[in-house]
């Protein structure tokens, strides 16, 4: 199912953005509303570039989620790898509830302030 997804995702990004005024970020299209991580798509394109600080001025918390994300990763791989636990699965689980209350927490301070 995973794999029928991708095709239907790339041609949203490719289309997409040329197709709709807000970009390609569905939540904002159907609501003209910023979404919570709205700009990741900016942010995954100055990181692909190098453009670390570039992507942290558009939203910090995308490259903070990245960043999680990638350290997560990496230890299910080292874990599998190793067949041992290294860290529990409740481990993970604070780390990614305070960065989710964190961008709640941003996004409401964006839609508050007017900051696009």
């Amino acid at each position: 199912m995973l794999l029928l997804c991708w095709p239907l995702a790339i041609l949203w990004v490719a289309w997409g953005s040329a197709l709709a005024p807000h970009g390609i970020c569905l939540f904002r299209i159907l609501s003209g509303w910023l979404c919570p991580l709205c700009g990741g798509t900016t942010v995954c394109g100055h990181l692909l570039h190098g453009g670390l600080g570039a992507a942290w001025s558009v939203h910090p918390l995308v490259v903070i989620g990245l960043g999680l994300a990638a350290v997560h990763s990496l230890l299910v791989v080292a874990e599998m790898a190793t067949r041992r636990i290294l860290v529990p699965a409740w481990g993970w689980s604070r780390p990614w509830a305070w960065w989710g209350m964190a961008t709640v927490l941003w996004w409401i301070w964006r839609l508050a302030t007017g900051r696009v």
